[in-house]
């Protein structure tokens, strides 16, 4: 039985041998019979017709042609080796498109949020989320500097829960979203007030200089839409971001809010 079996797989590779070297003379005689392939003479002003041009029936190219497509099936129907390559299925642009990642809110949701503001800003290394503040205390959300008086637009859509006095008397709006995120806008002039209703995209609010002259969003994500207040001094445990260099004072579903710069522009 094992004979047996040796005898055919030796039948099978001294075919595919066979078939190969046929299917080789087969290509080099249609490289030098159609005369116009892109190792031969190209035709002036069109380069391309030469080598794309189909070589018509009746003629030795055309053959020649033939030959090889017919031993090519034969080869594939009797060995059963050689197979076509897959046709993968079509991508659309929006399974493309890079979803911005905030670690501990479901891209789903995070997806359908937009940038907060029309103007470009920029974020230096003190403004980064986790760059340190204190000996103990870490950055908790990111800096967008940008002009003064920079209208700051709702991420998603939700409702103030609250809004409070953040950072020398400039105030920070808390907007729990209709996705179960929490958004805090920090450092700006509210046209909002507690309770209001917001639509994606809606007007919040304009930033306002501190009394160093500097002006910036100051943004925080949160990944649950609870009732407890954001900052918690004595906090030390968080489900989503490291405390290896220190704590946040922030509750503990603060998320790294980095991806902002991800999403599109209003």
């Amino acid at each position: 039985m094992q004979h047996k079996l040796k005898n055919l797989s030796d039948r099978k590779i001294a075919q595919l041998i066979i078939y190969l070297v046929l299917i080789l003379d087969v290509v080099v005689l249609c490289r030098f019979s159609a005369g116009s392939s892109r190792f031969g003479p190209q035709i002036p002003g069109n380069p391309a017709a030469a080598s794309d041009a189909a070589p018509e029936a009746g003629t030795s190219s055309y053959t020649a042609m033939m030959t090889a497509a017919t031993t090519t099936a034969t080869l594939e129907t009797e060995i059963g080796l050689i197979t076509s390559p897959a046709i993968p299925e079509a991508t659309s642009s929006a399974t493309l498109a890079v979803t911005p990642v905030f670690p501990g809110i479901d891209p789903v949701i995070t997806s359908q949020w937009i940038f907060p503001m029309k103007t470009e800003p920029t974020t230096p290394t003190v403004g980064v989320f986790g760059a340190g503040r204190t000996s103990k205390r870490l950055h908790a959300g990111i800096d967008l500097y940008s002009p003064d008086g920079t209208e700051i637009y709702a991420m998603a859509a939700g409702r103030v829960q609250n809004i409070i006095v953040f950072y020398e008397n400039l105030m920070a709006i808390e907007v729990v979203n209709h996705d179960g995120a929490t958004i805090r806008y920090c450092e700006l002039t509210p046209s909002v007030k507690i309770g209001d209703k917001v639509d994606l995209g809606q007007l919040l609010g304009k930033l306002k200089k501190n009394s160093d002259g500097t002006c910036m969003l100051h943004l925080e994500l949160y990944a649950a839409a609870g009732s407890a207040a954001l900052t918690q001094t004595k906090n030390k445990h968080y489900l989503y971001v490291s405390t290896r260099y220190g704590t946040f004072m922030r509750r503990e579903d603060l998320v790294d809010p980095s991806g902002v710069y991800g999403l599109p522009r209003p």
